[in-house]
This record gives C-alpha cells, structure tokens and sequence, in this order.
C-alpha cells in the first residue's frame, strides 16, 4: 500500500507539473496574442473615425449642394468604405440626394483590422479555455497529491497500532478509499505528455 501510494504521489505531482506548464505556456500565448488584437482594434477604430469623419463631411457638402467639395471628399474615401458608401448610396430609388441610414449599416461595410482583431479574440479565447481546464485538471491532481499522502500517513500509522485489529481495519479501509478516489481521479484527467 505504501508504495502504490508513493508512486501514484509522484505521478500525480508530475501530472500536475505538466499541466500547469502547458496552462502558463497557453495563458502566456493568449497575453501575447491580446496586445496584437488590441493593436488591430486600435488601428481599426481610427480607421472608423476616419470613415465615419469623411461620410459626415460629405454629407454636409450635399446638404449645401457643395458638389465640387462633395466629389473632393468622395475622391478621398478610403478604399475599405467605398464599396459600402456606393451600394447605400443606390439603395434608394428616390430622387433624395441622400438616402436614409448610413453606409456603415451595410453588409458592405469592412474593416479589416476590426475583422482581424475579432479573429484573433476567438484565438485567445480558445487559448484561456485551454489554460483554464489544464488549471483544474492540475488542481484535481494536486488533490490527489494530498489524498495519496494522506493514504501513506494512514498506512503507516495502521503498521503502528498493535492493540486494535478493528482500528487497524478501519485506518487501512479509510486508506484504500482515499487511495480509489485519487485513482478515480487520475483516471479522468487525460494523461499530459511532457519532454
């Protein structure tokens, strides 16, 4: 018992070695991908404020039927909003020089920093979801760690007692349950390879 005991200690701590290394390494990835996200994001609202600065520009020279300074403007759209501005722009079958909503309500409207940004934030939330569950595989692990111990100090404390062959059959049951539960444990935890 002593020594299935001290071995499943060792294989659990090194188990939950690995998994919290492999939870850091994930966890230190995400961090690292979060700055580009918000770099892409950065560049990408600008980018917005840029558009949605220009649309208004416009729209105040149509509205003062500033023709030459509307084409100025329009000239100087970003390539991204065109596409965007132009299929608002024949969404109306009126003669209204400015149809109603806005380009940026379109399917049409892209950003691709904002898209990037959006893509990578999938990445770093699949990365904090590995890192989570390799945090609680570690934690059951550490849990068995301590069910294990426990099993050896029982075990060696039932070779001690002479007098009570009951106590001695109670603290050995005590042990082989506390030693199936860590069992059950390590046997639900997928086993992480480390080199």
């Amino acid at each position: 018992m002593l020594l299935a005991a001290t071995i499943t200690t060792a294989y659990s701590v090194w188990q939950a070695s690995v998994y919290n290394s492999q939870g850091g390494s994930s966890s230190s990835k995400a961090n690292g991908l979060r700055s580009l996200s918000n770099s892409y994001l950065s560049e990408g609202l600008i980018q917005r404020n840029i558009d949605a600065n220009t649309f208004i520009n416009w729209v105040t020279a149509v509205s003062n039927n500033d023709n030459a300074l509307a084409s100025f403007i329009e000239e100087r759209f970003r390539e991204e909003f065109k596409p965007a501005f132009y299929a608002w722009l024949g969404s109306t079958n009126t003669t209204e020089e400015i149809p109603p909503g806005t380009p940026f309500d379109r399917p049409e409207y892209k950003n691709a920093n904002i898209e990037m940004s959006q893509q990578i934030s999938l990445e770093i939330d699949a990365l904090a979801a590995e890192s989570d569950l390799y945090g609680k595989y570690s934690n059951r692990l550490v849990l068995v760690t301590v069910l294990t111990a426990t099993v050896v100090f029982l075990a060696s404390l039932e070779s001690k007692i002479e007098r009570s062959k009951y106590l001695k059959i109670l603290i050995l049951a005590v042990a082989i349950a506390l030693f199936l539960v860590g069992w059950s444990i390590i046997i639900s935890i997928p086993h992480a390879w480390s080199y």
